[in-house]
């Protein structure tokens, strides 16, 4: 017979939600201490978590707490919730994730506690050491039910992991996405300026907290100086973001920059309902990935707005502005990057830290070129420098030195008709064959080209991905001309190489090269018509707007980038 229970005031967030309450089990006397046919008897197992003086939690007791679960020997009777009940008996619910609740700094009662006595027995004591009486069972708090309900909005049919933030001992559940390692719960940890949506502590247990821009990035510098003193009206001068800027994130996590975020809205496909938790949007949510993003919503100067969801990125617009992601309700589950003033409050999504740097050898000529994970995506950092010598009907060669100079080749890398970029003599693949000027084709993707073995000549689709961040952003910080150099924040390193027009055609010199060192062009394997081909182009003005990408005849040899396969 069930002879005891005081009380269960839950802090563990099923399925590895926020961990925001301290676990506080607080089990009455029992007359019968050593009756071992009673599973709840104290003397039998001790469901013993660490309370708030720091007491460690015994995995024994806690694995006897699940196991009783299952066995159905703990029930809602005993102030347990259904929905605690059934993560448990699914496995949603560990027990690391009830460790994890015993470590969290937030206490759920501060009227009662738990002791272990010298004889192993467990006690409820109240705050002025009165002991409960152990025919007293007291219901849980009504803060149980708010806290467990948000355990709907993990996607139960996503394989998630878990990370602990040793700053605060609060686990996170954590979601593979396309090889990137996301926290699939907003980041809970406090600062001094962070805040919880409406002032109420409740509001962080299920939505994270809230952080304006400099915040987030860790301006004060407490866990490192790559962004100390950013904020509102300073830009900064961060490292480039291959470095990783951890901002407040837990350690070796960092926050995404636009590029990153963009990898998600591309997987979406611009329908936010695949990112958004199921269970919690009025206009309901798919998701699909398990991104599971919430309805935090966001506080601008002393105005609470609910009802989306806003989360910082690393990229900055200007002084005042930076980039982050907005998923919005309605408006066809829209999900975009949105420039946002830098005082507001928004969530914090983390992303693991990975390899960026990396260097490449092409085996048909030995050249080595670096290379840089940006995102998802892995680019060659330098201008391709293979000599792809396929003559065309008017010329000897359909690959060139900018204005015939050798030492440029080694400088800026060669020029490339569209047709040499997409071996259209099917000289090292088939992928782009026949795909050569005043033809139309149809290529096979992903089309290799004229770049080394495992690489591809990138589409148009990747190469907007990776111009949501802007020329500026990609540009090389030497080379431009009349102070138009980049910030490189990517590592791409973009040099203007110019191009070689058509014969005839007027372009800055008799050798018909644009040679003013003012722009980069690019070729991607998407055709536009038989005689035009989508590019990526950056000029000497180019700002931190997203880039548009236009057409060029194919006529024109432009550079190479290669992005991996």
């Amino acid at each position: 017979m069930r002879n005891m229970i005081a009380s269960l005031r839950w802090g563990v967030a099923a399925a590895g939600i926020h961990v925001a309450f301290l676990a506080v089990f607080l089990l009455s006397a029992c007359t019968d201490v050593g009756d071992r046919d009673n599973p709840l008897d104290p003397g039998a197992s001790n469901y013993v978590a660490q309370d708030e003086n720091g007491q460690t939690a015994e995995d024994d007791s806690l694995n006897q707490l699940i196991d009783d679960i299952k066995n159905g020997v703990v029930d809602t009777s005993d102030g347990f919730s259904q929905e605690l009940i059934d993560s448990v008996k699914s496995g949603a619910v560990t027990v690391d994730d009830l460790r994890a609740s015993s470590s969290s700094k937030m206490v759920a009662s501060s009227s009662s506690k738990n002791v272990r006595s010298s004889s192993s027995e467990t006690k409820s004591v109240s705050s002025s050491d009165t002991p409960a009486s152990s025919s007293e069972k007291v219901q849980p708090s009504s803060s149980v039910s708010s806290v467990f309900s948000i355990m709907e909005y993990l996607n139960p049919n996503v394989e998630y992991d878990s990370i602990t933030d040793d700053r605060d001992g609060q686990i996170y559940k954590t979601v593979n996405i396309n090889g990137r390692v996301w926290m699939a719960q907003n980041l809970n940890f406090e600062t001094e300026k962070s805040v919880c949506q409406g002032d109420k502590k409740e509001s962080c247990a299920k939505f994270g907290r809230l952080y304006a821009w400099g915040d987030a990035l860790d301006s004060a510098g407490i866990y490192g100086d790559k962004a100390k003193g950013c904020g509102r009206g300073i830009l900064c001068e961060m490292p480039p973001a291959y470095e990783m800027i951890r901002g407040v994130c837990p350690e070796g996590f960092h926050l995404p920059s636009t590029v990153e975020f963009s990898e998600l809205v591309s997987i979406a496909g611009t329908d936010g309902a695949k990112m958004k938790s199921k269970k919690t949007w009025s206009d309901g949510g798919s998701d699909d990935y398990g991104f599971s993003a919430l309805q935090a919503g966001r506080k601008v100067k002393d105005t609470w707005h609910d009802g989306e969801s806003y989360m910082w990125s690393i990229s900055q617009a200007n002084k005042y502005a930076a980039d982050a992601l907005e998923i919005v309700e309605g408006w066809d589950h829209v999900i975009r990057m949105n420039e946002a003033n830098k005082d507001e409050a928004y969530s914090l999504r983390c992303l693991q830290d990975y390899e960026v740097l990396g260097e490449l050898t092409d085996d048909r000529d030995g050249q080595k070129y670096k290379t840089i994970r940006i995102g998802s995506q892995n680019w060659m950092a330098e201008n391709l420098n293979y000599a792809y010598l396929q003559g065309t009907s008017t010329e000897d060669s359909s690959s060139y030195c900018l204005d015939n100079i050798a030492e440029n080749c080694n400088k800026y890398g060669r020029l490339y008709l569209w047709g040499a970029a997409m071996d259209s003599a099917a000289v090292y693949s088939e992928t782009g064959k026949d795909c050569g000027d005043r033809e139309e084709c149809s290529p096979s993707y992903p089309v290799r080209g004229v770049c080394p073995k495992g690489w591809h000549l990138p589409t148009a689709e990747e190469f907007r991905i990776l111009g949501q961040n802007g020329g500026y952003a990609l540009k090389s910080t030497t080379a431009w001309h009349d102070g138009e150099n980049g910030s490189d924040f990517y590592g791409f390193n973009a040099i203007p190489a110019g191009a070689k027009g058509y014969v005839g055609d007027d372009c800055t010199n008799a050798l018909n090269y644009d040679a003013c060192e003012n722009a980069a062009r690019f070729w991607t394997s998407t055709e536009h018509d038989y005689a035009s081909a989508l590019i990526m182009s950056l000029g000497a003005e180019d700002d931190n707007e997203p880039k548009h990408i236009p057409t060029e005849g194919k006529g024109y040899a432009l550079s190479v980038r290669c992005i991996e396969d």
